[in-house]
This record gives structure tokens, C-alpha cells and sequence, in this order.
């Protein structure tokens, strides 16, 4: 699509079906007023405040752009990643803030033998030593 006033209507009509008002949302994302205004008349964005606005607005980049239906991107659930472990369901929200993961990382911690705590912490170890 990439048509700047498609793009500021979808902006509009995605806030629209939150019930969130096009000024809460640009107050949330720390954006001027006149941000969707401007965008309808192609006047560009950086990507970071895209990506503020699509996170505020729960959906992709992708989707404001127009180039898919589908609201949420691959792997990326409404702000979480989901994975299966051992049969059991593992939800981790990736828009929480560090030390709310930090806690939820301690608790999961917490749960597991000394044997897993010791496997976790080769595998952390690991992932900094490449840089991850």
C-alpha cells in the first residue's frame, strides 16, 4: 500500500477498534498531536515511532502498512512469545520491562532442581559468550 492517507486511515481505524482515542495513543507513544495529520499528508516517520505506534496499537508494522490482513506477526502474539515445553505452555511477555523479567525469570528459577538451574546457567553462559 504505502499510500501515507491509507496508512494515517488505518492508523485511525485500528485505534478505533481498541477504543483508544488517536490523541491517547500519540500521548502513550510520546509523539506529537499532529503526528497522524502529518503522515496522512507524506510527511515521514522515523521507523522507531512506526514501531511505537503499531506496538501501542497491538498489531505489526506489516499490518499499518498494509502489505498483510493479519493484525499480528508471526511469532509475536499480542506482546508475547509463546513456546511449548515438555508439553506444557510458556508464555513470555516481551513488552514487559526488565525487572518485571527479571522477577518472572527468578521465579521460573526458583522452580527448577539444582540440576536444571546449573543446565540454565551453561546455557546463559553460552548465549553471552556468542554475543546473544
Amino acid at each position: 500500500m504505502n499510500n501515507p492517507q491509507q496508512i494515517a486511515n488505518l492508523i485511525k481505524q485500528s485505534a478505533k477498534e481498541k477504543s483508544i482515542s488517536i490523541k491517547q495513543l500519540l500521548e502513550k507513544c510520546e509523539l506529537n498531536i499532529n503526528t497522524i495529520s502529518e503522515l496522512s499528508k507524506g510527511k515521514q516517520i522515523s521507523y522507531l515511532n512506526f514501531a511505537r505506534i503499531a506496538d501501542c496499537l497491538d498489531c505489526s508494522v506489516d499490518y499499518l502498512l498494509g502489505r498483510t490482513d493479519d493484525p499480528a506477526p508471526k511469532n509475536y502474539i499480542n506482546g508475547n512469545i509463546q513456546a511449548i515445553n515438555n508439553g506444557k505452555n510458556l508464555t513470555v511477555n516481551t513488552t514487559t520491562k526488565s525487572n518485571d523479567l527479571i522477577e518472572d525469570f527468578m521465579k521460573i528459577f526458583d522452580g527448577l532442581s539444582s540440576e536444571n538451574k546449573i543446565k540454565l546457567m551453561y546455557s546463559a553462559i553460552e548465549l553471552k559468550n556468542k554475543g546473544e
